[in-house]
């Protein structure tokens, strides 16, 4: 009950992020097909996804690769990446 409650919320989230019903399906496929290769939870990918969103930046599989790797490297959650990168922008006036 809880998974179908988590997945729901997302594309709720997503949805809102993205703009559509279509957009939110094709980026909660990616989120899932890139959670599925790793060791990250689909919560963090999720919040990730969004947070590189809304810091204007296109969240491919080849981004999660390139955030999910800075944070393995780092022993880090790739949220908290995703979210460092979002500040870093934000503060320099990017976002």
């Amino acid at each position: 009950v809880q998974t179908s409650r988590t997945f729901e919320d997302l594309g709720a989230t997503l949805r809102a992020v993205t703009g559509s019903a279509e957009s939110a399906a094709v980026s909660m496929d990616l989120v899932r097909k890139f959670t599925s290769g790793t060791t990250f939870q689909l919560e963090n990918v999720s919040e990730a996804f969004i947070t590189l969103l809304n810091a204007g930046i296109t969240p491919t599989s080849e981004v999660l690769k390139d955030f999910g790797n800075i944070a393995a490297a780092f022993g880090k959650d790739i949220t908290q990446m995703a979210q460092g990168f979002q500040c870093h922008n934000w503060r320099n006036g990017n976002a």
